[in-house]
């Protein structure tokens, strides 16, 4: 599973922090669980895919408006047809007022 966290950033591009250090397969060793934090701001957007998504779509992320059709083209463009694929997608919209 690859989770990342997308930031929009002010100039139209968008910053990529990897929030799973360690890559594997679920259920086969546990490695050590660590807690960190990291600051959310509204409009930032969470993606999490599974295996059978190749790793290298957060270097080539498509629009993320809206979130649906950013999540069929990973798929799409990074999805192995030999293997089940699955994006999740989540967008923060910050604190009601």
């Amino acid at each position: 599973m690859v989770s990342i966290l997308a930031q929009p950033g002010t100039r139209g591009g968008i910053r990529v922090q990897g929030l799973v250090p360690v890559r594997g397969v679920l259920g086969r060793g546990r490695p050590k669980l660590a807690s960190h934090e990291f600051p959310v701001a509204a409009g930032d957007v969470l993606i999490m895919t599974t295996d059978g998504v190749e790793a290298h779509y957060q270097h080539e992320l498509p629009l993320l408006q809206p979130l649906d059709r950013a999540a069929e083209a990973i798929l799409k463009q990074f999805g192995n047809p030999a293997d089940d694929a699955l994006v999740v997608m989540l967008r923060y919209r910050g604190r009601p007022a």
